[in-house]
């Protein structure tokens, strides 16, 4: 049947887990806003070197260990599958960030929790088996599409 999106199905994300210092925040955590690929641009010019990509982590869960792990930059992981045409399909984001702001959430009658604000420093996305997106900060490493091609490559060699 046709949708107003097209013909056929699109892809919906249906549940989604976070695992902060060794815990599973299942049912914890609201929507996340994942880094944007954005690229510094001069005179209407990519320069082709990406900006610092964030990332806004909401976790309805006030215990110690998470707040810790996300100070020290451990790595963090993203669970969720993806209902696509009609097959569930998983993805798993694998992420270390350098925390710039939390927010806590405290209201009464909702859920208490803390929103974490960062600049991301390692990324790698992965859907259904396949390596879509890798990114380090340090190493200079930006892969998209999992052709193996790091797109700084030439950057890299020419400043370092």
């Amino acid at each position: 049947m046709a949708t107003k999106q097209g013909l056929g199905n699109s892809a919906t994300l249906t549940g989604l887990s976070v695992l902060v210092g060794g815990k599973n925040t299942f049912g914890k955590t609201g929507d996340v806003k994942l880094p944007e690929w954005e690229y510094e641009v001069v005179d209407e010019e990519s320069t082709g070197i990406p900006k610092s990509p964030k990332i806004t982590l909401p976790i309805f869960d006030l215990t110690q260990p998470i707040i810790k792990a996300v100070k020290n930059g451990e790595t963090i992981v993203l669970k969720g599958n993806v209902r696509d045409e009609g097959e569930d399909k998983p993805i798993q984001i694998s992420l270390s960030m350098q925390l710039h702001k939390m927010s806590p959430e405290f209201k009464e009658g909702d859920k208490v929790g803390r929103t974490f604000e960062g600049r991301i420093d390692t990324f790698e996305e992965v859907y259904d088996g396949k390596q879509t997106v890798k990114y380090n900060r340090g190493a200079l490493e930006l892969i998209l599409g999992g052709d193996g091609k790091n797109l700084l490559e030439k950057f890299k060699t020419n400043v370092l």
